[in-house]
């Protein structure tokens, strides 16, 4: 297979690298802004590309540009029939985001969104513990992320990358909205929800730095939901909490406890830190694999569109019901 990939950042490198390792992978053409490969981009399997325009032998593209050209570069690829692995999140835009269903429909294309949490081992393993019953009846869940923005990208100012720019779509809810794609991959789309997104610190940023939202699911459980550019001691876990058991991860920890009451009423923990589970790099991979077998085998994507439109309409307001 032949692939394009569409920007030269972090993560486009990532699944650069990652794509090299695929036998499946026969060519890797790369388009950037720049006009050529960079110097830490090498491998027989890689070239420059210097156009969007008649890929006749692509099958398939990654767009990982900046977020505010995601949907423009995606529209020219798929008026084109060219399957899309699109970056998170897919838009900053909501109305521009919905206009892109037409350019997937009418070329029967098919999108899979970056949202790679849902390949890590631990998300899959409470998901399976949900569906079995461990938690009862599931009474309320929290999650929470945070690190401090200028320490995110070691050796570059802050105030000049994506995170800190509006127009670009940068802000803590968008960018961390791994989280809230998670939430629903777990409980599923909410029936209301109400949420807080504003500046509150000192950072010399355009975007918002902390979110809060509470999160109301059909049976009637609630999930808060806190994102922050924040913390100074980084922090990613989540807790579910149920009539019949308790889980609390860590990512960054790397380690699950699983609380359970036995027939006596005292509370036995699990500990989990097996390594599988909190395999970031391996999220990658595995969602590369996966996208690629759906093109193969002509099945649907792990994720999809809708998945990513999802999060912007979580996005647009408190007080709304579905």
């Amino acid at each position: 297979m032949n692939v394009l990939v569409v920007g030269t950042g972090s993560i486009a490198k990532r699944h650069i690298q990652n794509l090299q390792e695929l036998t499946e992978i026969t060519r890797i053409f790369i388009y950037s802004s720049r006009g050529h490969l960079p110097t830490d981009i090498s491998n027989n399997k890689t070239s420059i590309q210097k156009s969007l325009q008649n890929l006749n032998d692509i099958d398939f593209a990654i767009i990982a540009n900046e977020t505010q050209k995601h949907l423009s570069t995606a529209t020219v690829l798929g008026q084109q029939g060219i399957h899309l692995f699109l970056e998170k999140p897919v838009s900053h835009k909501i109305q521009e985001a919905k206009d892109f269903e037409k350019v997937i429909k009418t070329n029967n294309i098919k999108v899979f969104i970056g949202y790679n949490l849902r390949f890590l081992g631990a998300i899959q393993f409470l998901k399976k513990e949900i569906e079995k019953g461990f938690f009862g009846e599931i009474f309320f869940s929290q999650i929470e992320v945070g690190q401090y923005l200028p320490d995110w990208r070691p050796g570059r100012n802050y105030k000049e990358v994506y995170s800190a720019k509006k127009d670009q779509g940068g802000g803590v809810a968008l960018e961390l909205s791994h989280e809230l794609d998670y939430m629903m991959y777990l409980f599923g789309f909410p029936k209301e929800w109400h949420f807080f997104s504003k500046k509150v610190s000192n950072l010399e940023i355009e975007t918002d730095d902390i979110f809060e939202g509470i999160f109301v699911f059909q049976e009637g459980q609630l999930c808060n939901v806190h994102l922050d550019y924040l913390q100074r001691s980084k922090k990613r876990t989540f807790k579910i909490v149920g009539s019949g058991g308790t889980a609390v991860c860590d990512l960054f920890g790397k380690h699950l406890v699983l609380s359970k009451p036995d027939f006596s009423g005292e509370i036995t923990e699990k500990i989990i830190e097996e390594k599988s589970l909190f395999d970031i790099d391996k999220t990658y991979k595995d969602e590369l694999k996966s996208f690629i077998n759906s093109i193969k085998n002509n099945s649907n994507t792990a994720t999809n569109f809708n998945d990513g439109l999802r999060i912007l309409k979580l996005l647009q307001g408190s007080n709304v019901s579905q």
